[in-house]
């Protein structure tokens, strides 16, 4: 009897149960990256609005005469756009006739209450150190009180004093007696530097 030779066993294939209820991870790299770039751009529209509003800046009557005050100074002090707005909105509800006088100085008269107000914040926060330092020099200098190097050495222990004294809005606050005392004080150390503030 001839044997019929049995077919090769076969291998069933694989099934594939598909489980309706199975959710696919997907990858949050992309939404990481598109918020990335959206912040990017926001923080760069941001930064250049503001530098170029800042740049564009064009002093008000305030900034102007302050900035009249110091030419006629002789002071060469260029103030930024920052200063010169810093400057104006301090200013706010100063009559702004009060620049018209070539004359006007920041510290010759404060006794209106507006106007120590002002020149406090002023002086302390828009102004730097090294400004009211060459604005100081600039006048001893024009009115012939010193050289230039007497002038600075002056300018320099005045300023100081005053920032000693709590500031300029602090002393300014308290009257212009007040600040007249602490520069009284200083003749001795301002003799010192060459610089006579009684006159020769």
């Amino acid at each position: 009897m001839t044997e019929v030779p049995s077919s090769p066993e076969q291998n069933p294939e694989p099934s594939v149960v598909i489980d309706s209820n199975a959710t696919v991870k997907k990858s949050r790299l992309p939404i990481f990256a598109a918020a990335a770039v959206v912040v990017a751009l926001v923080a760069f529209t941001v930064v250049y609005f503001v530098t170029n509003d800042t740049e564009d800046y064009k002093p008000g009557p305030v900034a102007t005469g302050v900035l009249r005050s110091l030419e006629t100074s002789g002071a060469e002090i260029e103030l930024t756009s920052d200063q010169l707005r810093c400057i104006d909105d301090a200013g706010k509800g100063i009559d702004p006739a009060t620049f018209d006088d070539p004359d006007w100085q920041p510290l010759d008269d404060t006794s209106d209450a507006d106007m120590a107000a002002f020149v406090g914040t002023m002086m302390d926060d828009c102004l730097t150190q090294t400004n009211r330092i060459d604005a100081y020099a600039s006048s001893f200098v024009a009115d012939g009180s010193g050289t230039p190097e007497a002038s600075k050495c002056a300018a320099e222990k005045m300023d100081e004093a005053i920032m000693s004294a709590g500031g300029y809005t602090v002393l300014l606050s308290e009257g212009q007696d007040a600040l007249l005392a602490v520069i009284f004080g200083l003749m001795g150390a301002m003799a010192e530097c060459g610089i006579s503030m009684m006159g020769d």
